[in-house]
């Protein structure tokens, strides 16, 4: 009885050899001339035996074996590989499913060959896999083969290692090579994407649009990553497709890039932009808005100066004062999210911070709100500007208490951490140290995804128009004190907060006692300002003080002044923006003409880069816009006070 036989081969004489050879003996011939081909008569044919070429288009012999054995009909068949490159290098066609291996060779001797594998057939039913090279005696290599092997050997080590994924396609889009990048991205295996279409892979809309991208020959280089962009599980890829023409027909070869960490890491870097610039124009506002609040601050000492405390313009003043304050303090919030700095850093206790400051907080927390604590024994220490810790913790709890409806809990931790030089990187961008955390956690609502993604962006909030500064500016406190913040939230099962600051080496200082005596103010200062409303105001507050003021609107102005001035000039009162040149680059001027002379540094911005740069080279102190007069009398008590106290 004849068996059923398929015939693979891109050679047309030997499948009509194979056919003349084989009907003769009454078996069923069934042939196809590549891989992809015999994929599709394994439809429908379930051969007895399989006579394989190995080097073949769309899909080669090895990998047709590979996926017989997987393909139901075709799993048990006997398969012998017709080599043609036997002589040239040995072919171990057991490793990739075959059964035997007949070398090609003179028609006579490969026929000879092929009755007698399947009189074995047909005798045994399934031979014994043969390990050996059938018909390789007297067959001698050819070195052009030879060479062609091994450039194709060095090819597939390259497309092998590379993190593209490579695919050939024919022109109906069915896939007859993948490299394991590909197999790899497209989460699966090589038998189970040959011989299948790739868009098919695709969910809608990725699959039209890959459809139209190959139809077109377009890709990434034409259209750009974002217009060509694929999802597949989740993954973003990117494909490029480049049009094959050759004499035996037309195929595709498809580049598939996965840029999903890419795109991720492009996202991390805008919004960490964007939040830097929001912070630049937050800084810069507020750097505004201090110099206007100066002038009305200092026009209200001029009232009060001129005016009796009690009265009618008395209480006039009182109100003008308090709206002051508050968007004095508001400012404050804008700066300290537009990196704002340590005004004032002081080495303390967070445990004894939180103990004195939450009893303070507390009345500010809804009724139905309980307030509940834990802290590890220990005086940790940390360097924090106590004032902006206190709007920090404010800030936090009054989230926590506003997602809290009717009655809920606020549990708040403080504990030290430490990161290992070894460790692997976190969730937070700290280095190796020791830390302390302070958690606040609370039941109330939570945030969904979207909303905890956004919660540092200033202005945004899910309450009325208009608020939303608390946790931005927590955030540009936290970070400028070297620490971190972080956020989880589930909708409808609360929000933790945990703040991480590093902890502080020494002692916490003992507080200096508050001196009794007030030195003489009297003196020369040359004021260095260039806005024409603040400087008038500051002049006049200098000279009810007692000093006779030196006006400069410029820097060149400033040195010129303090070159040319005969007598002695005691401070500086330096503003950090200039038209004409850094305040850095003047500080170090004025040194050179006077190295006696003392400085101090005003700003509508706060205790950051410049202002920073300068105390560091060697400034006495610093005055944030707006001061009151007692403020302005008390810095400038400190530092001409010094000054005596120096030279007696």
């Amino acid at each position: 009885m004849g068996k059923k036989v398929l015939v693979v081969d891109n050679h047309p004489v030997i499948l009509k050899f194979m056919s003349s050879l084989l009907e003769k003996r009454g078996d069923e011939i069934v042939t196809a001339p590549d891989g992809l081909s015999a994929l599709q008569v394994l439809e429908t044919f379930s051969p007895d035996v399989a006579f394989v070429d190995l080097v073949m288009p769309n899909i080669g012999g090895e990998k047709l074996c590979r996926i017989m054995r997987r393909t139901p009909g075709a799993a048990d068949a006997y398969i012998v590989v017709l080599s043609a490159i036997a002589a040239e290098g040995r072919v171990d066609h057991s490793a990739f499913g075959a059964d035997a291996c007949i070398a090609k060779g003179p028609f006579p001797t490969m026929a000879r060959h092929v009755l007698k594998v399947m009189e074995r057939y047909d005798q045994t039913g399934r031979p014994a896999p043969d390990p050996e090279v059938i018909g390789i005696q007297g067959l001698h290599g050819r070195v052009i083969i030879e060479e062609l092997l091994s450039v194709k050997r060095h090819f597939e080590v390259v497309l092998d290692h590379l993190s593209e994924g490579i695919l050939e396609l024919t022109p109906d889009e069915k896939i007859v090579f993948a490299n394991p990048a590909a197999v790899r991205v497209l989460g699966t295996t090589e038998e189970e994407l040959l011989g299948r279409s790739l868009t098919d892979h695709f969910q809608p809309p990725y699959g039209q649009k890959l459809k139209d991208l190959l139809q077109n020959s377009r890709g990434s280089r034409d259209l750009g990553i974002d217009d060509s962009a694929l999802v597949f599980n989740e993954k973003l890829l990117v494909p490029d497709v480049i049009r094959l023409r050759e004499t035996k027909g037309e195929s595709s070869i498809v580049i598939l890039k996965d840029v999903t960490r890419q795109k991720h890491m492009e996202a991390k870097l805008f919004e960490a932009q964007k939040m830097e610039a929001i912070g630049t124009l937050a800084g810069g506002i507020a750097h505004q808005f201090n110099n206007a609040l100066a002038v009305i601050v200092g026009n209200m000492e001029f009232i009060k100066i001129g005016f009796p405390e009690k009265g009618d313009m008395a209480r006039y003043l009182e109100p003008i004062r308090e709206a002051v304050q508050r968007m004095a303090q508001l400012n404050d919030h804008l700066l300290a999210y537009a990196r704002g700095g340590k005004y004032q850093p002081k080495t303390l206790s967070l445990n004894r911070f939180l103990m004195d400051t939450l009893p303070l907080l507390k009345p500010s927390l809804k009724p139905g709100v309980v307030l509940e604590t834990e802290f590890e024994e220990g005086e940790t220490l940390v360097d924090v500007d106590m004032s902006q810790m206190q709007m920090v913790l404010s800030a936090v709890l009054a989230n926590a208490s506003e997602a809290i409806e009717g009655q809920g809990k606020i549990r708040i931790e403080c504990r030290d951490m430490r990161i290992a030089p070894n460790a692997p990187p976190g969730a937070f961008p700290l280095g190796p140290g020791a830390y302390v955390c302070l958690t606040v956690q609370d039941n109330g609502r939570g945030m969904d995804e979207e909303t905890r993604k956004r919660i540092f962006e200033p202005f945004f909030t899910t309450k009325f128009q208009g608020r939303g500064m608390g946790m931005p500016a927590v955030y540009g406190v936290v970070k400028n004190h070297g620490g971190w913040i972080s956020v989880d939230s589930v909708l409808g099962q609360g929000t933790t907060v945990r703040i991480y600051l590093p902890a502080a080496k020494g002692r916490e200082p003992a507080q200096p006692r508050a001196e009794t005596h007030k030195p003489q103010q009297r003196g020369v200062i040359l004021l260095i300002e260039d806005e024409p409303m603040v400087m008038q105001v500051n002049r006049v507050l200098l000279e009810s003080l007692g000093y006779r003021v030196l006006a400069a609107d410029t820097g060149d102005r400033a040195l010129q002044t303090a070159r040319a001035e005969k007598g002695s000039i005691d401070l500086a009162i330096l503003d950090v923006v200039l038209p004409d040149m850094e305040a850095r680059e003047l500080y170090s001027l004025l040194k050179e003409a006077r190295p006696l002379l003392k400085v101090l540094v005003c700003s509508g911005y706060s205790i950051h880069s410049p202002v920073q740069e300068i105390l560091d080279l060697g400034a006495q102190g610093f005055l944030q816009k707006p001061f009151t007069l007692k403020q302005l009398s008390a810095e400038l008590e400190r530092v001409m006070g010094r000054e005596r106290e120096t030279a007696v």
